[in-house]
């Protein structure tokens, strides 16, 4: 005799395999729909790209763990032959590619359905207000924290009245104000918020015959203005190339990858492909970001005097990136293995939250004197405390801040 549950509207359903399933589906969709930058996109919805999310935002905190360890190199011997795996360290910052990269993917899909006569044509202005509900509101409330903190103890320093004014429009070290951010991993905020900017704009340029070179074109303008930051402010410093390469314009080669890989999927959603190509591509592009990794460590002496991967890393690194994001979107069921499971979704359900504060929390780890004091190699100390504090305070932000703001107003 079959069991009877209430369906999603509040009918008795029959307790079939089919129907429990379809429930299950339904009652995920109405939880996890807030949480997706492309939430009014459901069908670009994939527990695994929530997953990718979540790796990348870890990828970040392992990074600033190491950052905050010492030594740095990391090498053991495999059967007598030195493995130096420092850039599985190093490299987290490329976890902020991921997230460009992603941003683009995602939210172009919207537009590339218009264009391609599949869908309704998006409402700006309405795409512009969920941007914002989607990273303001979280980085006020830390904001407001960390001036609170700064107000009452020596972690922060208070800044002025400009300084303050530049915070609260994402106006981080750009002229003529060169203002530094409370939290270091602020400065992708504007990077990010202003490619939101330009994406309707630059999707535009996806419509006619020359699409292909309008975007070459772009791809080359970002390059271009890399090596000109390179030659105008290589005497002042890294501090200053790397701030200048690291806005909107300086990652606008590896964004329009991500909207070429959007575009591409968009025509390719319909048709069947299969799983082992798919899981092929997850692995070539896997292992083309670990490539480009190893090949930033391995160039590091050189990097900052103009060696070619300064102006190529993100062709490098977002390229590769979007094969992992097409073969996640495409059903690769290894994919959906590493990055779909219950711990990996977590993380890239509260994936902002975690990506905020996970930077001021280990700063704060630092300063006690369990660490000060700390006797040996405090990277795995670091992880094992941070990790979970981080994922906590995570968690708490988006249920008290993200999701009130990302669901629909009534």
């Amino acid at each position: 005799m079959k069991s009877t549950q209430l369906d999603a509207v509040g009918k008795v359903a029959s307790s079939t395999p089919y129907t429990e399933s379809r429930l299950r589906y339904a009652t995920l969709s109405r939880i996890m729909s807030p949480l997706i930058d492309h939430a009014a996109y459901r069908r670009d919805y994939l527990r695994s790209l929530t997953g990718l999310r979540g790796v990348a935002a870890l990828w970040v905190l392992l990074y600033h763990a190491w950052v905050f360890s010492t030594p740095r190199l990391i090498q053991f011997d495999l059967l007598g032959i030195p493995l130096d795996v420092t850039p599985l360290f190093s490299a987290g910052f490329v976890g902020v590619d991921l997230f460009f990269v992603l941003s683009a993917y995602l939210l172009g899909a919207r537009f590339f359905r218009w264009i391609e006569g599949r869908g309704s044509r998006p409402d700006l202005a309405q795409y512009f207000v969920r941007r914002i509900r989607r990273i303001y509101p979280a980085y006020l409330v830390q904001l407001l924290l960390l001036l609170l903190l700064a107000a009452t103890t020596t972690l922060y320093t208070m800044p002025d009245g400009v300084s303050l004014l530049a915070h609260l429009f994402f106006y981080f070290n750009l002229p003529p104000l060169w203002v530094t951010q409370l939290n270091g991993v602020w400065w992708t905020l504007p990077t990010e918020f202003y490619f939101y900017l330009l994406l309707p704009l630059l999707v535009l340029l996806l419509r006619g015959k020359t699409t292909r070179w309008l975007i070459l074109a772009v791809i080359a303008a970002s390059i271009g203005y890399r090596y000109w930051v390179f030659v105008r402010f290589h005497d002042l410093g890294i501090a200053w190339m790397s701030v200048l390469m690291g806005n909107t314009l300086g990652y606008l080669d590896g964004f329009s990858l991500g909207l070429l890989a959007s575009w591409l999927s968009v025509r390719l959603e319909n048709r069947p492909l299969p799983p082992r190509l798919m899981d092929g591509l997850f692995v070539v592009g896997s292992g083309g970001i670990l490539l480009s990794i190893w090949i930033l460590h391995w160039t590091y002496p050189e990097y900052w005097d103009g060696h070619p991967v300064l102006f190529l890393r993100n062709i490098m690194i977002a390229g590769s990136s979007c094969l992992v994001v097409m073969a996640t979107r495409h059903g690769s069921p290894l994919a959906k293995i590493l990055l779909a499971n219950r711990f990996i979704f977590f993380c890239g359900v509260v994936s902002y939250s975690l990506y905020l504060w996970q930077l001021p929390l280990i700063q704060a780890l630092s300063k006690t004197s369990f660490f000060t004091n700390y006797q040996g190699y405090a990277l795995g100390a670091y992880l094992v405390i941070a990790t979970p504090l981080t994922l906590l305070l995570a968690w708490l932000s988006y249920r008290f801040v993200e999701l009130p703001f990302l669901r629909k107003p009534r």
